[in-house]
């Protein structure tokens, strides 16, 4: 019977360090797979006719500043958002398109106020690549300017946004590229309730995610 337990014990251990090895190897393939990045000589097609479709999530930091006929405040704030986007490439390194986001935040306000708020907003935007189209990497600068919607039950309203972003892209092939952007925006958002109340937001946002070139 202890026979038995040590062999079963013995076989135990060593499928134990059998799995520890493996996820130890796997663990050092995925660090030296990010040392190798940037050596990966992969580019993306910046040609004129290739198709542009992707998207990123975003973290904002702003001035927050509120005005209505009866009330005003104003705070730090911070808001989490996605955003889908489809482009062409109208020429060689230049993109046009449309591009959706939807935001998220949740505030506590000084004086018992609290707001929980969802945004869509849908809108142009144009981007330039700056380096060469054969570079594994590439500077790049964004514009766009989004209409969308408000929604604060039980009250709506519009909003407008203006956005510029300079970042780079790393492409790990011909088509798919990662992208991190920072840059500036300004939003202003009205609502007619009883006289008109405007918001406005100026602030930092920053932005992660991954671009797809296809061709026609």
């Amino acid at each position: 019977m202890k026979t038995f337990q040590y062999k079963f014990l013995k076989g135990h251990i060593k499928r134990s360090e059998q799995r520890i090895s493996i996820k130890y190897i796997t663990m050092k393939q995925f660090i030296a797979l990010l040392f190798l990045l940037p050596c990966i000589q992969a580019t993306a097609q910046l040609d004129k006719g290739i198709w542009l479709t992707g998207g990123s999530g975003n973290l904002s930091a702003s001035n927050f500043e509120y005005t209505s006929p009866s009330y005003a405040y104003s705070s730090d704030r911070l808001d989490i958002g996605i955003a889908p986007n489809i482009g062409y490439f109208l020429m060689d390194k230049f993109a046009v398109g449309l591009k959706a986001n939807f935001t998220k935040h949740k505030e506590d306000v000084t004086g018992g106020l609290f707001s929980n708020v969802n945004r869509f907003s849908l809108g142009p935007f144009g981007r330039y690549y700056f380096l060469k189209k054969d570079n594994r990497y590439n500077i790049l600068t964004d514009l766009s300017y989004q209409y969308g919607f408000y929604s604060f039950k039980p009250t709506k309203g519009n909003t407008n946004t203006l956005y510029a972003a300079v970042g780079t892209a790393i492409y790990f092939n011909t088509s798919v590229g990662l992208e991190l952007l920072v840059g500036y925006y300004s939003a202003k958002e009205v609502i007619k309730q009883n006289g008109d109340n405007i918001s406005k937001q100026n602030g930092l946002q920053i932005s992660m995610g991954f671009q797809v070139h296809l061709e026609k």
